[in-house]
């Protein structure tokens, strides 16, 4: 049987997935189908949806914690780039919407758009008009709205007198400050319990304990039911309905207790036919409409606490704005006072005062009482905003979707407003009328019925106090209203330093030690400002040092809407980020936390410690108050790890009651505790936060610390313990890897063993080419000899500098191509041992620092080097610094990375000149630093080549590189020779070496006669010295050339530079006579022109054009200006003031445009007494084919057509503007004399522009024929 029964679920199982996922399937087909019909596109995503990064949750929950929630929530429209996003949370899935359009289908639709079932707030509110819906909530509205029609609302304002006038008896009439806001909520309070219950609670009077009672627990009640209406998950929704909270259930119990006692009143009173007179009492009317007690008690429950606070809160917020434009009270009261008193309020009385309901009006606009509605989706229905990328096409919601209405975002939409949204201005109100842009009450069938009663009460007060008082003048310290409040510092000075306190001699010094950040690293108003950078509403007020307890206060004012403790929570993060410590304690960051209560500041010497003696003072609660262990574990644990609370024994009678707090870890701690907490009310718990139960007095307690005193020596004694663990790092990495890696610098400067050095292989590699063809071949040398004798003078220069034991640099500059290198290594140093060649193109052209180590440490044989490492050690810093809150030091930057390396460099050179030193030497026992001075010729010599290559990009490889060279050659350690193109050397190598004279040798261009030997000597190299008929011969291929009579005419245009001396060798030796070989070179150099600084990409396209292409600093017209005025220019020299003055340079700086074409080596400065003189070609080959380009006609139209046109741009923008300036002379009427010569003077810059633009459109128009080819017409 069991058997049998296995394949039947089975099937059954299968049976129903199948099932599962076709109907599934059918309501996605369905639902398709459906948002195609209306045609429906997808909704944006808010980009917080992701899974990495902080949720929507989180940012919300920072907003709200930093007091901007709604400024939050409006900046995150233009975030995701539309007025309606979705958002998908952990535990739900909704959608936020600012359009009105959406908001008018959701609050009409009733039957599609409907309230969520909130069970865990129905015990206290019961099923209500705002958590009920379809039929049950429309008998609920239909119960209530008629209540509020005009004959109530008039008998309203006549029993509101009454209240009005208590409040106004509390006012001082000798313009005494006051805080306006408590007797507002007292004044509501009153009124609306008379008006909903027939009996007020009478705060404004004495009221009676039941009444107290009941309001207490009323707003416990409430604020219990908000958390369980706010759950954070699902789970937590599901455990608001089974956890039992029974403080909250007395609380409710209280309330409803006190409503029914009221009904039963008014049914008590009903049935023995007692009347209350002409007053109206809601109570009154919906008695006879809910005969259920429960059901009328939750209606009542549900209306009470809508209105107990919204009418205060409202009217609170137009006596702040009215404080803050005093004008508009001065309107108001001119027209109260116009009105008269001879008839009683009502309706149509406070209709002709349009400025205090536009006022009203204005107020909730900008205060709104309630800025977001939520609602769900009963059904699958469509909006008609919020699809597509804009959000301006239809969107297809899904049943149980959940909604978010952004009424603050409606109510500040500058399309509707306007662009003053933040400015109270009354006036924007007139004209219009409430609609779907006005929501602080709601529209549609879910208003709020009260909202008119609520007008009518702020307009009627508004007016009683206009009458009353002739001014309101605000009193807070700015405009905005502002708090003051206190914040703590922690570890800004040694704590150490507090017993040199106790002599007054050093008093006044630790005050001015503290202040002054230099020395002590630490400014915590510095901090404060760098933490709140983006919030210049919140200032410091006051600085306050305590050295004694190694921090300061800080005192600082904020707005009413930015809370202290938001403050305190963005500092409290930033100093996490920034992980800032002292450099004397960096074991610890520096803290701050807020001062919660009155510190004592006294300057009396008690030393602190880790153990506090916390009394419970009486604050307005019993005479003898105990605060619980758990009340005092949550108060102190926040500032530090808690080892024990000790009570106070149960046997003593001493007063107040005390208990014994004992942190952990630091006296810091205790010490942050102190200050913060000395002097704070604790509230009573059964009472509410309101209440106050104990205020806390605490002092150090001596003798009583239980914290371990080793460890609270290390880490009071920094400058001990850290130089200790900085010295073990240091051994193991000195002893272990940086011998090692200096024998493999020495290995590479002295020669590694390689077969290719093997002396067999090298008469082998010279000779096998000889042995094998029976021929001898010329070598390179040469071909070089030429130059190598012109230049001896020169190699002869830079041996003798290296005999010598000045200690400076050697520096051969040249343009590119003039064999600087092979001048240097192959010549000069031929017979050097011992070299080093670092050649700083591929250092500085590596991408990212450890693709630059790596280079460097190529260069110089630095083994091993583990580049990866660095990247590892940084994200284990990182992931230590975010566990524990502080940086490990594993990582390196890539200064200490390049210090380590070369400083292991120069002590291998070092060392390669002290091993050359033998014991049969006279002069073997001398220091080392005597040898190293006696023999300059055993140094080695470091060789930099391509000195300040892309400088203009980053020059931290080369000022390490030339400090490194000036430390090597002021400690004897070697001779140091940079090879650089850039005639801003000494600038560099100046800062590294200030007392030295720099030893320069400049290459040029070589002779024409050394030249064309060159070329000569570059034919017969590397000849087989054969006939045709492969017999030796005596005849040099050079002799046997008939066209070489032409060098003399292409190397004086082609020039002496060698590497186009070398590509003519070579071509002419592939058969091509040289005016041949020098028309094809001629040529190719004009391809690379155009293509490089004409045709190329202009400095605005060049980096959206191609992201991987070099930005440049000119554009094409002013290289084809430059190369058209040096071909024209006698002998190619060009002055350099003529180009500060040509056109085309006008509009950008000159100075840069002309060094960056010579960095990219089109031209050449000349200077002449510190100052540039003329611009010449960069290589003489530029020359010719720079004519060679001026000679084409077509290009020469083509660029001068775009040069052209610049220049009529301009003279159009001269035009534009000077035509702007006349016109602005024309509305002044007559022309004052004293504007006629402006008058000349701007018609005379119109003629004179407008004929340039002229001139310029007859040359484009010829150029262009050119261009068509019609250049003969």
């Amino acid at each position: 049987m069991p058997q049998m029964q296995l394949p039947f679920l089975l099937f059954v199982t299968v049976g129903a997935l199948v099932v599962f996922i076709a109907r599934s399937l059918n309501i996605a087909l369905q639902r398709r189908r459906q948002a195609r019909k209306h045609g429906c596109q997808p909704i944006v995503q808010h980009p917080s949806n992701g899974v990495v990064g902080k949720t929507y949750d989180d940012e919300q929950k920072q907003a709200w914690a930093d007091g901007e929630l709604n400024e939050w929530a409006r900046r995150q429209y233009g975030r995701v780039g539309s007025q309606t996003y979705e958002v998908r949370t952990l535990h739900e899935r909704m959608i936020i919407t600012s359009e009105p359009e959406n908001y008018r289908v959701i609050t009409t639709g009733l039957d599609e758009w409907v309230r969520e079932e909130r069970r865990p707030g129905q015990p206290f509110f019961g099923v209500s008009i705002l958590n009920s819906n379809g039929a049950a909530w429309r008998r609920i509205r239909d119960l209530i709205t008629p209540m509020f029609k005009r004959a109530e609302l008039d008998e309203n304002i006549r029993d509101f007198k009454i209240f009005v006038d208590r409040m106004i008896a509390l006012v001082p009439r000798d313009g005494t400050t006051i805080d306006m806001q408590p007797l507002m909520r007292k004044l509501f309070l009153d009124s609306s319990t008379e008006f909903i219950f027939g009996q007020s609670v009478d705060t404004l009077r004495d009221s009676t304990t039941r009444s107290q009672d009941f309001i207490a627990a009323f707003n416990r009640a409430t604020a219990g039911a908000g958390k369980r209406l706010r759950p954070t998950s699902r789970l937590a929704k599901l455990t608001a309905n089974i956890m039992p909270d029974r403080a909250w259930r007395a609380d409710c119990k209280i309330v409803h207790d006190y409503v029914d006692d009221c009904i039963s009143q008014h049914r008590a009173s009903v049935q023995s036919s007692e009347k209350r007179g002409q007053r109206y009492v809601l109570i009154e009317s919906m008695s006879q409409a809910v005969p259920d007690p429960i059901e009328l008690r939750f209606q009542l429950v549900q209306i009470f606490s809508l209105a107990r606070e919204t009418a205060a809160m409202g009217f609170s917020s137009v006596l702040f704005m009215l404080a803050r434009n005093p004008h508009y009270w001065t309107e108001l009261r001119a027209q109260a006072l116009s009105l008269g008193e001879d008839h009683p309020l009502i309706l149509e009385r406070l209709k002709e005062l349009p400025l205090f309901r536009h006022t009203v009006l204005e107020t909730f606009r900008l205060h709104s009482p309630v800025t977001r509605n939520r609602r769900q989706a009963a059904c699958d229905t469509v909006l008609p905003l919020g699809g597509g990328p804009d959000g301006t096409q239809p969107l297809f919601v899904l049943k149980d979707t959940v909604i978010w209405v952004d009424k603050y975002r409606v109510l500040r939409d500058p399309k509707v407003w306007g662009d003053d949204i933040e400015t109270f201005r009354p006036s924007r109100w007139e004209n219009r009328r409430s609609s779907w842009d006005f929501t602080p009450f709601g529209m549609g069938p879910r208003m709020c019925p009260a909202s008119q009663l609520v007008v009518s009460q702020c307009i009627y007060l508004l007016f009683r106090l206009v009458r009353e008082f002739e001014a309101i003048e605000n009193r807070d310290s700015c405009l905005e209203y502002v708090e003051a409040a206190l914040m703590c510092f922690e570890n800004v000075v040694p704590l150490k330093l507090q017993w040199l306190l106790h002599f007054s001699i050093f008093n006044e010094r630790i005050s001015k030690l503290l202040q002054d950040r230099r020395t002590i690293g630490v400014d915590p108003s510095k901090l404060f400002e760098k933490a709140l950078k983006d919030r210049n509403d919140v200032k410091i007020t006051g600085v306050i040092p305590r050295p004694k307890d190694g921090g300061a206060f800080i005192r600082f004012s904020h707005p009413a809407d930015v809370t202290a403790e938001s403050v305190e929570q963005r500092l409290y993060r930033y100093l996490e980020e920034k992980d800032t410590r002292p450099w004397w304690n960096p074991f610890r960051h520096t803290r701050a936390r807020l001062v919660r209560g009155r510190p004592w500041v006294e300057d009396l010497f008690r030393p602190p410690c880790s153990c506090l003696k916390v009394e419970f003072a009486p604050a307005g609660g019993p005479e003898t108050p105990v605060v619980s262990e758990e009340q005092l574990y949550g108060i102190f644990r926040p500032y530090g790890k808690l080892l024990e609370i000790t009570p106070q024994p149960a046997d003593s009678k001493d007063l107040p009651k005390y208990s014994i707090i004992h942190f952990s870890r630091e006296k810091a701690d205790a010490i942050m505790a102190r200050n913060c907490l000395h002097g704070a009310v604790i509230p009573d718990e059964s009472l509410g936060a309101d209440s106050s139960l104990a205020r806390l007095k605490i002092s150090y307690e001596w003798g009583k610390s239980k914290s371990g005193a080793f460890r609270e020596w290390l880490m009071s004694h920094p400058r001990i313990v850290l130089p200790i663990l900085i010295a073990l790092g240091g051994i193991i990495t000195v002893s272990i890897f940086d011998p090692i890696r200096t024998s493999f610098i020495k290995l590479h400067i002295t020669g590694t063993p390689n077969f290719l050095d093997n002396k067999v292989y090298a008469w082998f590699a010279s000779n096998a080419t000889r042995l094998l063809t029976f021929t001898r071949r010329h070598s390179n040398e040469d071909a070089m000899g030429a130059i190598w004798e012109d230049r001896k003078q020169n190699i002869e220069q830079i041996q003798k500098w290296l005999l010598e034991s000045t200690d400076t640099f050697i520096v051969v500059q040249g343009p590119r191509g003039s064999g600087k290198r092979e001048l240097v290594v192959d010549q000069a140093l031929k017979h050097v041992k011992y070299k080093l060649v670092i050649d700083c193109k591929a250092v500085q052209e590596a991408r990212g620092d450890t693709a630059t180590i790596d280079a460097i440490a190529k260069a110089v044989g630095y083994k091993p080097v583990f580049s990866w490492v660095n990247s590892f050690s940084g994200l284990l810093d990182l992931a230590a610094q975010g566990a524990t809150g502080m940086k490990t030091g594993f990582s390196q930057t890539l200064d200490t990375q390049l210090d380590n390396i070369l400083n292991n460099t120069a002590t291998a050179l070092r060392q390669v000149t002290l091993d050359q030193r033998s014991k049969d030497d006279k002069d073997a026992s001398i220091p080392d630093d005597a040898y190293l001075e006696a023999h300059p010729e055993k140094r080695p010599t470091v060789i930099i080549d391509n000195f300040l290559h892309k400088s203009q990009d980053s020059t931290v490889i080369y000022d390490k590189l030339a400090d490194w060279a000036a430390g090597v050659t002021s400690g004897n350690a070697g001779h140091v020779i940079f090879l650089t193109t850039d005639v801003s050397f000494s600038k560099s190598l100046g800062r590294a070496l200030p007392d030295r004279v720099l030893r320069q040798i400049s290459l040029g261009d070589s002779p024409p006669e050394v030249s064309k030997r060159f070329v000569i000597n570059h034919l017969d190299a590397y000849s087989d010295d054969l006939d045709n008929d492969g017999q030796p011969t005596d005849v040099s291929p050079s002799q046997t050339r008939k066209d070489l009579g032409e060098l003399d005419e292409c190397i004086s245009s082609l020039g002496g530079r060698l590497t186009d001396l070398e590509f003519l060798a070579r071509r002419i030796k592939s058969g091509e006579s040289p005016k041949e070989a020098v028309r094809e070179i001629v040529d190719q150099t004009v391809s690379e022109v155009l293509k490089i600084f004409i045709l190329g990409p202009d400095q605005e396209t060049s980096s959206a054009s191609s992201p991987g292409s070099e930005k440049r600093a000119w554009t094409s017209q002013q290289a084809w200006v430059l190369i058209r005025e040096l071909a024209n220019a006698p002998e190619g020299i060009l002055r350099y003031n003529e180009m500060l003055l040509n056109p085309a340079y006008q509009a950008s700086n000159v100075d840069n445009v002309l060094q960056s074409l010579e960095q990219a080596e089109l031209i050449t400065i000349v200077s002449s007494n510190g100052r540039p003189h003329s611009i010449k070609p960069g290589k003489p080959v530029y020359l010719p084919a720079f004519k060679l380009l001026t000679g084409d006609k077509v290009l020469q139209s083509r660029l001068d057509v775009a040069l052209l046109t610049e220049q009529m741009k301009s003279e159009t923008s001269s035009i534009e503007k000077n035509e702007m300036e006349l016109r602005l002379l024309d509305q002044l009427g007559s022309r004052p004399y004293e504007l006629r010569s402006r008058y000349r003077w701007l018609v005379g810059k119109l003629a004179a522009s407008q004929a340039k633009v002229e001139d310029c459109e007859r040359k484009i128009a010829g150029l262009k024929r050119v261009m068509s080819g019609d250049a003969g017409a």
